[in-house]
């Protein structure tokens, strides 16, 4: 497991660092500066865990939380602060699954909490398996262009293929929430990651696809594609 400890402080850094490395097969990395993760996250650096100092002085949390977001979409965010009333601002920032009070009151209670998120993390990379004729798939929700929903019949589309199945289109919405998808019509789910363009009521995706937009999602999906693309 490799994990980024973003603190601005050095001794809850080295404190939050000597416990992550009790956890089995871990490694980590301390940044003292939000640039400095940042840098790191352009440079091609790989984490399963982020624990993030809300209180950071050259970034806002939101901020670097979006560059998080698009450079490892996948990965854990538990963020930590020296001030609990912080607590709401942070569950609102995208996809933080943990916030914890520094200095950690409990040795105990951080570890449990960070093996639950880190267990969320793994159900969620899990691929997703489609029974097609008799034939079983095993998808990368990250490779998923979009997915067209209509009288419980799905057509997901992977590439320049297409796979037909049974299923409800708002059940899928659930089961692929924080892989960065967003509803963009009451029959396609989009995958923010393949859009190349939006024009007027339609959208353009990776290989050409169009996708069409409805007019009371279209604010909403701007919304999200803005912060999705934001470093």
């Amino acid at each position: 497991m490799q994990f980024a400890v973003c603190e601005s402080n050095p001794t809850y850094a080295k404190h939050m660092v000597s416990i992550l490395e009790k956890i089995r097969n871990s490694t980590g990395i301390w940044y003292p500066s939000g640039k400095g993760l940042a840098r790191a996250l352009e440079s091609g650096a790989q984490f399963d865990l982020l624990l993030l100092d809300m209180e950071m002085p050259d970034v806002s949390p939101g901020i670097a939380i979006r560059t998080v977001r698009r450079c490892l979409p996948e990965i854990a965010v538990a963020v930590t602060a020296t001030d609990p009333r912080l607590v709401t601002e942070a569950f609102m920032l995208d996809g933080v699954e943990q916030f914890f009070v520094k200095p950690l009151a409990s040795t105990e209670v951080f570890l449990r909490e960070i093996c639950r998120i880190l267990a969320n993390r793994t159900k969620r990379q899990a691929p997703w398996c489609l029974s097609v004729q008799n034939c079983l798939y095993r998808i990368n929700p990250q490779d998923i262009i979009c997915i067209e929903g209509y009288y419980g019949h799905l057509t997901v589309y992977v590439g320049d293929q297409a796979f037909e199945l049974p299923g409800r289109l708002s059940e899928v919405t659930q089961k692929l929430d924080g892989h960065g998808f967003y509803l963009c019509h009451q029959r396609y789910l989009v995958n923010l990651r393949f859009i190349r363009a939006i024009h007027g009521p339609r959208l353009i995706c990776q290989g050409g696809r169009q996708v069409p937009v409805s007019h009371r999602k279209r604010s909403g999906l701007l919304r999200a594609y803005a912060d999705f693309k934001m470093c």
